[in-house]
């Protein structure tokens, strides 16, 4: 799971910066008054999907597969994948609550 994490990482990045212009960067990470002010709420969830540059999705890429196959040799990849959203999610809006 982790790979095909780093795979959808990748092919985000690449459809997004060489065909789309940063549309899908727009639309999918997290931006405070998107999320509140028009009740974007998904931006929560797709924001970890999303790298701002080389190096972030580099860096990003080599935790979770260093991580994820750490994990996924003791749990299944299924509950990696759910370990993964949920504790990016949260990663994502507990600022929220300090604003």
């Amino acid at each position: 799971m982790a790979v095909f994490l780093i795979i959808v990482f990748f092919s985000i990045f690449l459809v997004d910066t060489f065909f789309l212009n940063g549309l899908l960067l727009q639309w999918g990470t997290l931006n405070n008054e998107e999320v509140f002010l028009n009740n974007q709420w998904w931006r929560v969830i797709t924001a970890p999907l999303f790298h701002f540059g080389v190096i972030h999705i580099f860096a990003n890429s080599l935790a979770t597969y260093c991580t994820g196959i750490l994990i996924e040799s003791k749990i299944k990849s299924t509950w990696f994948l759910l370990i993964f959203m949920v504790s990016n999610t949260i990663k994502k809006v507990v600022p929220f609550g300090k604003n």
